[in-house]
């Protein structure tokens, strides 16, 4: 059973939580791709099978070095030598790289105390990585981000530029953060 935006975030914050002895806070990762574009809204996606996350890579290896104590919170822990580490979660697998955030091209976006690609970051990863089961990400994507433009070509597109776009289009009025 996928995560729901509600499931992303919560497993987050208990991720947060767990590693945090480990460096693993606000400021040492960013989630990718489906991940981020679900927490941009559920508009792009209602739904990701897992969670792909970028470590700062002094904090990759801290967590691989303790993997087995992490394990102990999160059993099985999983390392793969193309350097994953994949903890299981109630929803599917969370998969840490130690990439840091050279994945991203763009500041990340803040959104519930978490870091995520841009869209215009997720677009290019996604067209990047060239998958056959990206193709429906990478079309809404361009459909949202091609809308943003005509509003303001000169600018870069985060989490609040699409906010307005479904007020405005889908809502029609203002609403609380929340329902995003």
């Amino acid at each position: 059973m996928p995560y729901n935006r509600r499931q992303l975030f919560h497993h987050l914050d208990k991720l947060k939580a767990d590693l945090g002895e480990y460096g693993f806070k606000k400021g040492t990762y960013v989630v990718l791709a489906g991940g981020a574009m679900l927490a941009h809204g559920t508009h792009l996606r209602k739904e990701t099978k897992d969670i792909d996350v970028s470590v700062n890579p002094g904090v990759f290896k801290k967590l691989v070095d303790n993997k087995d104590a992490i394990g102990a919170l999160h059993p099985p822990v999983g390392f793969q030598q193309h350097e994953k580490l994949i903890i299981p979660g109630p929803y599917g697998d969370v998969e840490l790289s130690g990439g840091g955030m050279s994945l991203i091209g763009r500041p990340p976006v803040e959104i519930k105390g978490h870091h995520f690609q841009s869209l215009t970051d997720v677009l290019e990863f996604k067209r990047m990585l060239a998958r056959q089961k990206d193709r429906l990400d990478i079309e809404r994507l361009e459909k949202v981000l091609a809308r943003l433009k005509r509003r303001d070509p000169k600018k870069e597109y985060q989490r609040h530029d699409i906010t307005f776009i479904k007020r405005t289009t889908v809502r029609g009025g203002d609403a609380p953060e929340e329902d995003f």
